[in-house]
C-alpha cells in the first residue's frame, strides 16, 4: 500500500507539471480523495502483480505507464490548457502529426526516463528474486503449481472486479453537470475538466470522463420519436418560410472564417474586458474588423470552448448543434460514425451551392478528412492542395494571407454562388522565435 501511495503522489506530481508543492498541497487538502486514489492504485498494482507474478515488475510497469501518460498530459496542457482526457487517445493514429507540437528533447528525456525505470526495476527485482528464491527441491514439480497459475488468475480476476466496483460511482456520473460525493468530501464537475482534475486528482478525473466515450441514448429516444419531431419542425419551417426568400434565389456567396486564436481584446463581458487584466495602448488594435462591424450586420456568438478545442467550435459553428451536454470531440468520436450530418454545408449544397472546406494543415487532424465530407463539404483543401504556402516570421504554418487568397481564387473561379468554410492555422502554437529584424513586424 505504501508503494501505491507513492505512485499516486507521483501521478499528482506529474499532473501538476512536476510541481512538488502543488502535489503535497493536494494531499493535505484532499486527504479522502488521495487515500481512495491510493486504494485504486493498489488494485492496479495487484492486477499487474497477478499478470507478472513479480510485485517489483508490476510497480515498474505502473511507474512507466504514469510517466508516459503524464508526459502526454503535460504537453497537451501546455498547448491547450486542459488535462488529458480519455477521448484524446482516439487521436492516437495521428501521433506523428502531434509530435510537431512537441520539443524533440522532451521526447529524448522521456525515453531516458523509461530506460532508467526499466533498469531500476530489473536490478531491484533481481535482488528480490535472489533474496527470496526457493531451493530447487522445494519447487512444485507440476507447471500449474510451479507458476502459480490458479492464484495469479484469481488475483487478476479479483483486481478487475474490485476496480469496477470501486469506480462504478465515478464512471457513471459523467452525465451530471455537478455531482457531490459526501464521503469523499469532493464533487465532480462536467463543464470544467481542469477544475475537475484539480479537485479529484488525475486518476478520478480521468475515470469520470470514461463514460463520455459512449453516448447514452436519452429516455424515449427512438426512430418514431425522431420522425415525429422532424415532422413537427418541418411543418413550422414550411409555415415560416412562406414569407422568406430562399437562399438559392439570392446572388450571394457565403464564406465562414474560423480564425485560429483570433480574439477581440476590446470586447467587454459582465463589465470586464481583457484590457482590465492585460493593458494595451496605441488606440484601436482591430480597426478593420470594427469598421466592417459598423458598416454591415454583425453580432456575437457564445462558445463553450476557450483556450483550446478548435474542432469543437468548428462543429458547433457549421451545425448549430451544441457540444455542451456531450462534452466530447464530435469530429473524432461521433461524426465519422454518424455519416451524413445536417449542417450549413449540407443545406446550401442541397440548394445547388458548391461547398468547399479549407484548412491549410494536415487534413487528418481531428479526422477532418472524414468529418467535413460528412457535414456536406464536397471539396476539402489542405496544406497539400492549397495554391499558396507563404509563412510569417518563424511560424511553421501557412499564413492567413495565403488562406484568404485561396478563398478569393475559388470565389472568382466561377459565377456560381459558393459556400466556403475556412479554418485558419497561422496563429496556432507553438510560436516561432523572431530570427531577423525584418521579421519583427510579425511578433
Amino acid at each position: 500500500m505504501v508503494v501505491a501511495a507513492l505512485l499516486t503522489w507521483f501521478l499528482q506530481y506529474r499532473y501538476y507539471q512536476n510541481n512538488f508543492i502543488a502535489s503535497v498541497y493536494f494531499i493535505l487538502e484532499k486527504k479522502e480523495v488521495f487515500l481512495f486514489s491510493s486504494l485504486l492504485m493498489f488494485v492496479i498494482l495487484s492486477f499487474f502483480t497477478g499478470l507478472t507474478r513479480r510485485p517489483v515488475i508490476a510497480a515498474g510497469i505502473v511507474w512507466g505507464l504514469i510517466i508516459v501518460v503524464t508526459y502526454i498530459h503535460i504537453n497537451k496542457y501546455e498547448m491547450r490548457g486542459t488535462p488529458l482526457l480519455p477521448e484524446d487517445f482516439m487521436l492516437a493514429e495521428q501521433a506523428t502529426t502531434l509530435t510537431n507540437f512537441v520539443d524533440i528533447w522532451s521526447i529524448v528525456r522521456l525515453i531516458l526516463a523509461l530506460i532508467l525505470v526499466a533498469g531500476l526495476t530489473f536490478l531491484v527485482n533481481r535482488w528480490v528474486v535472489k533474496r527470496f528464491r526457493l531451493k530447487e527441491q522445494d519447487k512444485p514439480k507440476h507447471w500449474i503449481k510451479r507458476h502459480a497459475i490458479v492464484s495469479r488468475s484469481l488475483i487478476v480476476v479479483l483486481s478487475i472486479i474490485s476496480f469496477l466496483v470501486l469506480t462504478d460511482f465515478v464512471r457513471h456520473n459523467s452525465g451530471q453537470r455537478y455531482e457531490a460525493v459526501a464521503w469523499l468530501d469532493t464533487s465532480f464537475t462536467a463543464w470544467n475538466q481542469t477544475s475537475n482534475y484539480n479537485d479529484n486528482g488525475f486518476l478520478l478525473g480521468f475515470l469520470y470522463n470514461l463514460e463520455k466515450l459512449e453516448v447514452e441514448a436519452p429516455s424515449g429516444y427512438n426512430k418514431d420519436k425522431m420522425s415525429e419531431i422532424k415532422t413537427r419542425y418541418a411543418t413550422l419551417a414550411e409555415t415560416g418560410n412562406k414569407t422568406r426568400t430562399s437562399i438559392a434565389e439570392d446572388a450571394v456567396s457565403v464564406v465562414v472564417v474560423l480564425n485560429e486564436s483570433f480574439y477581440d481584446a476590446t470586447v467587454t463581458f459582465g463589465g470586464e474586458a481583457m484590457e482590465d487584466y492585460y493593458p494595451f495602448g496605441g488606440g484601436d488594435i482591430l480597426p478593420n474588423l470594427h469598421r466592417i462591424q459598423n458598416d454591415f450586420p454583425s453580432g456575437y456568438m457564445y462558445s463553450i470552448d476557450y483556450g483550446g478545442g478548435t474542432a469543437n467550435v468548428e462543429f458547433e459553428a457549421f451545425t448549430g448543434l451544441t457540444n455542451y451536454w456531450i462534452n466530447s470531440v464530435p469530429y473524432t468520436s461521433l461524426v465519422p460514425k454518424a455519416g451524413k450530418i445536417v449542417s450549413v454545408a449540407d443545406y446550401l449544397g442541397s440548394a445547388g451551392y458548391p461547398t468547399t472546406a479549407i484548412h491549410p494543415y494536415n487534413g487528418g487532424m481531428y479526422k477532418r478528412n472524414i468529418s467535413l465530407p460528412n457535414l456536406g463539404f464536397n471539396d476539402f483543401i489542405t496544406e497539400l492542395e492549397i495554391s499558396y504556402t507563404d509563412k510569417d516570421g518563424g511560424s511553421q504554418y501557412i499564413n492567413d494571407d495565403s488562406a484568404y487568397r485561396q478563398v478569393l481564387d475559388i470565389l472568382n473561379s466561377t459565377g456560381e454562388n459558393q459556400l466556403i468554410g475556412l479554418i485558419t492555422m497561422q496563429n496556432h502554437v507553438p510560436y516561432g522565435e523572431v530570427h531577423d529584424e525584418s521579421e519583427r513586424e510579425f511578433e
